[in-house]
């Protein structure tokens, strides 16, 4: 397959959908040259098949146009990013950048909390020990019955 076709106002570069809802983004060879930094004549070149694309070239040209994550996991499940936030085709998802922070911070507070309960556990345990309540599993009825009565 070429890489590009001409029209009336110049050549354009055919950008792989890696997500595959359309063939191929088009993509005019000034556009090209901005993104990638390179000289109009290198685009048309890259659009006329003279120059081939490098492989860091069209992922960095697919993160720009179609938000991708390169990574196989979001890949899997179709997550991709628009106006900085992270969306997903498959489960009609949104998280934007508040939603991340607040989920870190949650995150945080969890492990701290658990961190404590287990020290606060910890110390019951070796409380117990010292005053020795623990004995056995087996519930002594005695001990909660008054025989006085």
């Amino acid at each position: 397959m070429k890489s590009g076709f001409i029209l009336r106002d110049g050549w354009y570069f055919k950008l792989e959908n890696p997500f595959g809802y359309t063939r191929y983004y088009p993509m005019h060879a000034e556009t090209l040259a901005n993104h990638l930094q390179l000289s109009k004549r290198t685009a048309v070149r890259i659009c006329q098949d003279l120059r081939p694309i490098k492989k860091h070239e069209l992922i960095y040209l697919q993160v720009m146009i179609f938000g991708l994550i390169p990574d196989p996991q979001f890949l899997r499940h179709k997550w991709f990013f628009k106006n900085g936030v992270l969306l997903s085709h498959n489960h009609k998802l949104e998280i934007d950048v508040s939603d991340t922070t607040a989920y870190a911070l949650l995150r945080q507070n969890d492990y701290l909390l658990m961190a404590e309960l287990h020290k606060a556990k910890e110390r019951i345990k070796e409380l117990e020990t010292k005053l020795g309540l623990i004995k056995t599993n087996i519930i002594q009825f005695s001990d909660y019955f008054n025989r006085d009565d």
